[in-house]
């Protein structure tokens, strides 16, 4: 049984394909363009993504998509989805995202994209959105169903203070490596909306996505239920060749969780830091949907051209 068969294509939902969990996503004066590439701050060891760090320094292009509610002193926001600025004025995310979006939205910065009632703490800065922008020509994949799960949201002005990152291809070699991933999203305890980051483990570029992340001893044990439809759902899941990846967790143990979806997979490259995929989908059980990997969405060539389309 496919995804799309078990309940309409809402990513902002948790979905069960063949008893597997899929969800992510509902599943911010004129100062000197902020340094995008220091290394990731590995201080504060507060829980976070589910295992990571508070870091408000990484990577300051990563910010958040976020929709604007009342308050009775203003306007507050509320973050749904993680991004990161590449241009000026345009924001990498994920295409489920994008399509999520209503009403007033657009892109915060800073350490809590979430307005707190109480104390008015929120987001540096909120840039509306113009317009987003989905890759549309690569249909299919047995996860969300949605291609190439890549979007970009055009801003209404252009932010000048922070270094835009770049975006690079993933390798083979790569494989084996750890990467930093940066999100907004659900943290133990439930709460969301402030910037957290982890490091995580390439698993596999192609194949299929459960066998690198875990045995079908440990997933059937975790799943619990009839063995023979756990072994359907452990082998159903593969990767859009060319345009998906999957990470797990690494030895700090972290993952990614609801929210974390659209943010950036950080690699190195020549001491600089470089976005090579954005958070699709998130794999585990009924009872932890978290617990597994991430797949991210990559860089394959209609993305790539939509995506330098939108540079020039």
């Amino acid at each position: 049984m496919a995804l799309r068969d078990t309940l309409p294509l809402l990513p902002s939902l948790m979905a069960i394909s063949c008893g597997v969990a899929l969800s992510l996503g509902c599943m911010t004066g004129c100062a000197d363009p902020a340094e995008p590439d220091a290394e990731p701050d590995m201080g504060a060891a507060e829980s976070d993504i589910l295992g990571g760090r508070a870091d408000a320094r990484t990577a300051p292009a990563v910010g958040s998509l976020v929709r604007i509610f009342p308050m009775a002193n203003g306007e507050g926001y509320e973050s749904f989805c993680t991004a990161t600025l590449i241009a000026p004025k345009v924001v990498l995310t994920a295409k489920h995202c994008t399509l999520q979006a209503n009403g007033k939205w657009g892109f915060a910065t800073g350490a809590y994209a979430t307005t707190d009632i109480v104390t008015g703490r929120g987001p540096d800065r909120f840039v509306a959105a113009e317009r987003a922008e989905e890759e549309s020509t690569i249909t299919g994949g047995d996860g969300l169903g949605l291609g190439s799960d890549v979007a970009l949201v055009h801003l209404e002005h252009a932010i000048t203070d922070i270094k835009p990152l770049a975006i690079d291809a993933l390798v083979d070699q790569d494989v084996g490596k750890t990467f930093t991933a940066i999100g907004y999203g659900v943290r133990e305890g439930g709460s969301s909306g402030q910037r957290r980051s982890a490091t995580v483990l390439l698993e596999a570029r192609k194949g299929k996505v459960l066998p690198p992340l875990v045995s079908f001893i440990d997933y059937d044990r975790a799943s619990g239920g009839d063995a023979a439809a756990n072994r359907a759902a452990y082998e159903h899941i593969a990767l859009l060749d060319g345009y998906e990846a999957v990470t797990g967790p690494d030895a700090t143990g972290a993952r990614l969780c609801s929210g974390d979806s659209g943010g950036p997979l950080l690699a190195t490259r020549a001491r600089k830091l470089r976005v090579v995929g954005v958070a699709s989908y998130v794999l585990g059980t009924p009872t932890d949907p978290c617990v597994f990997g991430t797949v991210y969405a990559t860089f394959g060539p209609a993305a790539r051209a939509m995506i330098d389309r939108a540079l020039r």
